[in-house]
């Protein structure tokens, strides 16, 4: 029996995926913006003036001394820049969008199961759907995309969501 690829179902599949998309591709992108914060601070860190590294013997001779003062240079240049660099900042606007994203997920996945279960799509799953898609529009308003998305890594997450939800796994319901 073909699968008709028309029905107002998939409306509800299609939304479920990619809010799935989108949370991985944003929980990829927070992991990078938590490395750089990292970075930054073990960088600080390590070459902050009250730091044991400083006394390791390596340190002590004169090739050692260039190269710590050079890296206290770099790592002043660090902590004058990571202030502007916001890192907590998008950090904590990652973590809110991402949290958003899984809230609208969970909902579309009770909606798909509820669907499954009562073998129709109804006016009262298109309500729900509906709810979804304004909370998500909102979403969109209060985080919006700078358009500068990694095209490789959205293609690459998007082959990963087709494998956790392939379109066999759908329930269609006659029409």
């Amino acid at each position: 029996m073909a699968r008709d690829l028309k029905h107002p179902v998939w409306n509800v599949y299609d939304v479920l995926r990619t809010v799935r998309l989108n949370v991985l591709y944003n929980q990829i992108k927070l992991s990078k913006v938590v490395n750089w914060n990292t970075f930054f601070e073990i960088s600080i860190a390590i070459t902050a003036p009250s730091s044991a590294l400083a006394s390791i013997h390596i340190f002590q001779g004169v090739i050692g001394q260039e190269l710590w003062r050079f890296l206290v240079a770099i790592t002043a240049v660090l902590a004058v820049v990571k202030p502007f660099l916001g890192f907590i900042n998008k950090i904590k606007a990652k973590e809110a969008l991402i949290s958003s994203y899984e809230i609208a997920f969970h909902e579309l996945e009770k909606l798909r199961i509820e669907i499954h279960n009562t073998q129709k799509y109804d006016n009262g799953h298109m309500l729900k759907l509906e709810e979804v898609r304004t909370t998500l529009h909102d979403v969109q308003k209060k985080y919006p995309s700078t358009g500068k998305g990694d095209k490789k890594l959205a293609s690459m997450l998007k082959a990963q969501v087709e494998t956790e939800f392939p379109s066999a796994s759908f329930y269609l319901p006659p029409r």
